[in-house]
C-alpha cells in the first residue's frame, strides 16, 4: 500500500475510500472542500456551507480551518473516533469524543483536493529564552562579541553559580561572559564579579565581560571600579545572526 494518496477533485466514492483507509491506517489526512459543520456537545454550533480545510492527524486530532484567520473554527483532540459514509449525495465525516461527549459532523457537497500521508516527526521541540538566543548566536559566531574569542564551555558550573560562557581570547586569557537580555544593573555586575574572583583565585588571568543591550549608570560605574568589561549586544542582533545562518528571510522582506 502506498504511503501517499493524493487526489484532485475526487468523486464521493473515491473520497470515502481515501478517508477510511487513512483513518484506519493512522495517516494524516488533509481535505479541502465545500462542507457544512455541525457541533453537538457541551453546546451546539452550526456553520453553513463554505470552502474549508479539514485535517485529521495520525493521532486522531481534528482541525477545521476557514480560508482566513489563525484559529480553527472547530476541532477535536487526539484520540477522537471517526465514522465516514455517503448519504443523500453528500460525504459525511463524523468525529466523536467520549469524555466529555462531543460530536462534529462535516457534510461535504464536494471535495476539491484530498491527500492521505504517512508522516514521521520524532524531533524534540525547544523554546529558547531571550538570553539563550544570545548565547546560541554567540557560540555560532563569537565575533559578534569580540574577534578571536574561542568558546571553551557553555553553562559552566562553579561554586558561585553557572557561568554562561567560558572562553579564551587571542592572548590566551580566560574570559567569563555573562549575558543579559535587557539593560543590565548592579546585580548583574556583582554576579559576574563573583565568577571572575572565584576563577582568579586559581591563579589564572581572567577577564569578565558583561554582554547586554545597555547598562544602568550604576552598573557602568561598578564595572569600571571592578575592572570588568561591557560589550553591547541585543537580542534582535542575535536573531539576525541565527536567521542569516539558516538562510531565513528577514521580516521586512515579507509582503503583508
Amino acid at each position: 500500500m502506498s504511503s501517499r494518496i493524493t487526489i484532485e477533485k475526487p468523486s464521493l466514492e473515491e473520497s470515502l475510500e481515501a478517508f477510511k483507509l487513512g483513518i484506519s491506517n493512522k495517516r494524516t489526512i488533509i481535505a479541502v472542500g465545500e462542507c457544512r459543520i455541525d457541533y453537538f456537545g457541551r453546546g451546539h454550533s452550526e456553520l453553513d456551507y463554505g470552502d474549508r480545510v479539514v485535517m485529521i492527524k495520525s493521532d486522531g486530532a481534528l482541525m477545521i480551518h476557514r480560508p482566513f484567520g489563525l484559529e480553527p473554527v472547530n476541532w477535536q483532540p487526539p484520540g477522537s473516533m471517526y465514522r465516514v459514509y455517503i448519504e443523500s449525495g453528500s460525504l459525511i465525516v463524523e468525529a466523536y469524543r467520549r469524555s466529555p461527549e462531543e460530536k462534529i459532523i462535516m457534510t461535504f457537497k464536494r471535495i476539491l483536493f484530498l491527500t492521505s500521508l504517512s508522516l514521521r516527526d520524532d524531533a524534540s521541540f525547544r523554546l529558547y529564552t531571550s538570553e539563550e538566543i544570545m548565547k546560541k548566536a554567540f557560540i555560532k559566531r563569537p565575533e559578534i562579541v569580540e574577534k578571536g574569542l574561542r568558546v571553551v564551555s557553555e553553562e559552566k558550573k562553579i561554586k558561585s553559580g553557572l557561568v554562561d560562557c567560558l572562553c579564551v581570547d587571542l592572548n590566551g586569557r580566560i574570559v567569563v561572559l555573562e549575558f543579559k537580555r535587557n539593560r543590565a544593573g548592579v546585580d548583574a555586575v556583582e554576579q559576574l564579579s563573583n565568577y571572575v574572583q572565584e576563577l582568579r583565585a586559581g591563579g589564572s588571568e581572567v577577564r569578565g565581560v558583561l554582554v547586554a543591550p545597555s547598562l544602568t549608570k550604576e552598573a557602568y560605574d561598578k564595572l569600571k571600579s571592578l575592572k570588568l568589561e561591557f560589550k553591547r549586544l541585543s537580542v534582535e542582533k542575535c536573531i539576525e545572526v541565527l536567521e542569516s545562518m539558516r538562510g531565513v528571510s528577514k521580516i521586512s522582506d515579507f509582503i503583508s
